[in-house]
């Protein structure tokens, strides 16, 4: 067959196929051919097409093996929180307490999801800051919405802004005798903290320090503390009589009972053998002149 010949059956046979299948399209299309097409993974034995063993080998493949196969990362329970502190997290049941360790500051951290600590936040039940501790950073405990109880060491001379600023669960902290101040948003919203004792160094409150704490006592041992509207409206105050607290108390229509410092006491009446005697304390803070009585036996 000459070469033009070959060319031109070529080009037929083609025409042939693309007509046949754009024909097979409109029956199908048109419902004509209603054999069941049927796609299936098994070879039939007479139908004569031979697998290839030399084909690479595919393990199925499920939604479970994939599920199984995903790789979850530890969460870390241990690292650093400054330059010579450390963090640890221990779980017990229910209960999960966060220790620092070391001497020296905490760092401050820009907002709470920034501290290593961030991913366990919902299981720290409670916080120990050990007596190394000397500063607690900016926002360091905030956000611990499962915190109970926090144990400050004595040494803890700084408590930064907003550092327990939203642990509504928090019902017990300690302020150690050397803080100088709630900083900014401090203990804000803290709604189920009850009592709260601050010691003669406490020289500040700062600006909503203690605010939409509905049940909160307060106790200033500062006669001379700077109350900067730390919006503690509708609380108790106790403080020295003539102190910035009971001004502050009597300025924002909140109620102040006076605390005092009793001298050794005065035996007034000396007991007898049928009857007690009586001493008599008279507040030595200011001229303050309160007293109280009781009972003495011999």
């Amino acid at each position: 067959m000459s070469m033009k010949k070959r060319v031109l059956a070529l080009l037929l046979a083609g025409t042939f196929v693309m007509q046949t299948s754009a024909a097979l399209a409109v029956e199908l299309d048109s419902g004509v051919i209603e054999d069941e097409i049927v796609l299936t993974d098994d070879l039939d034995d007479n139908s004569g097409l031979v697998p290839d063993e030399t084909a690479p080998k595919t393990a199925d493949t499920t939604v479970e093996d994939d599920v199984q196969s995903i790789t979850v990362r530890d969460v870390p329970t241990s690292g650093t929180c400054g330059t010579n502190l450390t963090w640890t997290f221990e779980k017990d049941g229910a209960d999960g307490t966060l220790t620092i360790s070391g001497t020296g500051a905490m760092q401050d951290y820009p907002i709470s999801s920034s501290r290593p600590w961030a991913s366990l936040s919902n299981s720290i039940t409670k916080v120990v800051v050990e007596d190394g501790v000397t500063a607690i950073g900016n926002d360091a405990f905030s956000e611990l919405y499962q915190l109970k109880t926090a144990t400050l060491g004595e040494k803890v001379t700084r408590i930064g802004n907003s550092a327990f600023s939203e642990c509504t669960g928090l019902e017990s902290i300690n302020i150690p005798d050397g803080v100088t101040a709630l900083e900014d948003n401090t203990f804000f919203n803290c709604y189920n903290l009850r009592e709260l004792v601050l010691p003669e160094s406490v020289q500040r409150l700062g600006g909503e320090s203690l605010a939409n704490i509905v049940r909160l006592t307060l106790t200033v041992r500062n006669p001379n503390c700077v109350f900067n509207d730390p919006d503690m409206y509708g609380r108790t105050i106790c403080g020295h009589a003539g102190s910035t607290a009971q001004t502050y108390a009597k300025k924002n229509d909140i109620t102040f009972e006076a605390i005092h410092i009793w001298d050794n006491g005065t035996v007034e009446t000396a007991p007898t053998c049928t009857e007690k005697g009586v001493k008599t304390y008279t507040c030595k803070y200011g001229d303050c002149g309160e007293t109280k009585t009781e009972k003495i036996e011999i």
